[in-house]
């Protein structure tokens, strides 16, 4: 209990990582924390996949175990951790509209609320995932830690594609079947692309300043061209070796201290 840990996320992990800093603030016995590509505020992409159960194609779970889209909609819409990947009220303060509906009458989609996302999720399924949702990023200090006292060191880092990868909205739009009868009718969907990883966008990756904890470092890597997005997605980013040696100086105070002068050097 009189040691301090350096802790080390990736994704959700951060999230995680943070609800265990914000139920113990005085006792965390936490030196460091590097979080990667966390999803502070949430993701467009959850409301993708609680509707239609895509996410990553079929997923190996182990020996030869795979979950299919239909598997990974049902757990998406009774598991409390993918609800708490649903875009937070934080997502939609800072300008983001995840979710939009389109009727037949309307040219354009109509961009919902987080209120009126709220609403229209937990009406259309049976589990309330937004109460979730909620309950998780509405305590205080799990989205904004502006008040944060912890003396932890933060290092947060995120990437970003050169192309438009990531999903920034979901729409749906209602379709039907000729000839047009309201009891044959049925509910498509379609994304909007934007910044982030393919997964994150960057405005849940990347969180304004005035949410940031005291003398929170950021660190983005950004890929140079769409060929090279792979690299710089989700998961890819983890095999940048830049980035990897940017962690190991980041344990390692002096290394750290050398990769940045060798860095401002560089852009001199």
């Amino acid at each position: 209990p009189t040691k301090k840990v350096n802790i080390l996320t990736h994704s959700m992990g951060g999230l995680v990582a943070r609800r265990y800093i914000v139920n113990h603030p005085n006792n965390h016995n936490v030196n460091k924390w590097i979080s990667i590509v966390a999803p502070w505020l949430g993701a467009a992409k959850a409301l993708d996949s609680i509707h239609t159960g895509r996410f990553v194609g079929k997923f190996e779970i182990g020996g030869g175990v795979y979950l299919y889209q239909n598997s990974v909609k049902n757990i998406v819409q009774f598991g409390a951790g993918p609800h708490e990947l649903l875009p937070s009220s934080w997502y939609f303060i800072n300008g983001g509209r995840p979710f939009a509906y389109q009727s037949f009458s309307s040219a354009n989609p109509t961009e919902y609320s987080y209120t009126q996302t709220y609403e229209m999720i937990n009406s259309v399924f049976p589990s309330q995932p937004y109460i979730n949702t909620a309950e998780f990023h509405n305590m205080p200090g799990q989205d904004n830690w502006a008040t944060d006292t912890t003396g932890i060191k933060y290092y947060h880092f995120y990437s970003s594609q050169k192309c438009p990868n990531t999903i920034s909205q979901f729409i749906i739009r209602p379709r039907t079947s000729f000839p047009i009868s309201i009891r044959k009718l049925r509910f498509g969907s379609e994304n909007k692309y934007g910044d982030g990883d393919g997964t994150v966008p960057i405005i849940s990756a990347n969180r304004p300043f005035s949410m940031l904890a005291p003398n929170t470092v950021i660190r983005s890597y950004s890929s140079p061209n769409c060929d090279e997005d792979s690299k710089y997605d989700h998961n890819g980013i983890l095999g940048n070796e830049q980035f990897r040696a940017e962690i190991i100086g980041i344990l390692n105070d002096n290394s750290f201290r050398h990769f940045l002068a060798k860095k401002l050097i560089q852009n001199l």
